[in-house]
């Protein structure tokens, strides 16, 4: 799990917008920037897999 930061010190300003990618790299699902926001989704075991052969 990773979050980027809101705010954040005047030289390194942060907005937040993390994000949730699929095994194949695409989007699943980006926050809002400079919102407080919470990301879910259901891991799938063979996703990967799939992805990768």
């Amino acid at each position: 799990m990773f979050a980027n930061p809101l705010n954040g010190p005047t030289d390194r300003p942060c907005d937040g917008t993390s994000a949730l990618y699929a095994p194949d790299g695409s989007t699943l699902v980006r926050a809002a920037p400079a919102q407080d926001t919470t990301l879910l989704a259901d891991l799938t075991p063979g996703a990967l897999t799939e992805v990768r052969s």
